[in-house]
């Protein structure tokens, strides 16, 4: 029981990080977070413990835990590591792919084109809708991949990225065609070209990158101020 429960506060902290819903270095309060996801004080620390080894929360002598900051520096590191592990995956899942796999990744970015990218609701935040079939489609492209840690890996970056774009909302989206970045993707990697599918996903994640560090965000500054 103790570990289920530690898994409900794990899950539940993890998505309000990822979702900034709980802001860089915000404090957290493990007694609150006991009564508010109705778990005991160990099932949290566990959760927290977790965490930590996740890169998401640091924990303080004598000060407990916090969210971890996030920096220029880190965004960089981390889409260098996207791009290497994403281009690993996806080459694998050219080579082993078949027509079902193809349907999937169709099927998905047709499911995406529909959904627009801001929230209907309030057009300066990114659309919740669209974020889940974003995921959706680029699992589409990999899953193909016959290297499960390899795979695991690479979500894992993919949802600790996710974390940059929900806290650089409103995304400046300006000139970018990114339906048109996604089905360049899907069609090389129909086409089975390695090569050219490779440069353009990594085209397109550093384009993301590029627009969170060209936005001035207030919480993206240098490692060095946020040590």
């Amino acid at each position: 029981m103790s570990v289920n429960r530690s898994e409900v506060a794990w899950k539940e902290l993890r998505r309000l990080i990822l979702s900034a819903r709980l802001m860089p270095g915000e404090r957290i309060n493990i007694s609150d977070t006991c009564k508010q996801l109705d778990v005991s004080l160990g099932a949290v620390r566990e959760a927290l413990s977790k965490l930590e080894s996740e890169r998401l929360v640091i924990s303080e002598a004598k000060k407990g835990y916090r969210v971890a900051p996030v920096s220029r520096e880190d965004l960089i590191d981390l889409t260098g590591s996207r791009v290497e592990i994403e281009q690993a995956c996806l080459r694998r899942a050219i080579s082993k792919g078949d027509a079902e796999w193809e349907g999937r990744i169709v099927g998905a970015f047709h499911s995406l084109s529909r959904i627009p990218l801001a929230c209907p609701i309030n057009p300066k935040n990114i659309n919740a809708d669209w974020v889940a079939q974003h995921s959706k489609f680029h699992d589409a492209l990999v899953n193909a991949c016959d290297l499960k840690w390899l795979l695991q890996i690479r979500t894992n970056l993919y949802e600790i990225s996710e974390r940059y774009r929900a806290l650089s909302v409103p995304i400046d989206s300006g000139s970018r065609n990114i339906d048109s970045e996604h089905q360049k993707i899907m069609e090389l990697v129909i086409d089975r070209d390695k090569k050219a599918a490779c440069r353009a996903m990594a085209d397109h994640l550093n384009t993301t990158t590029q627009i969170i560090l060209s936005s001035n965000m207030g919480f993206l500054r240098s490692e060095m101020d946020v040590a």
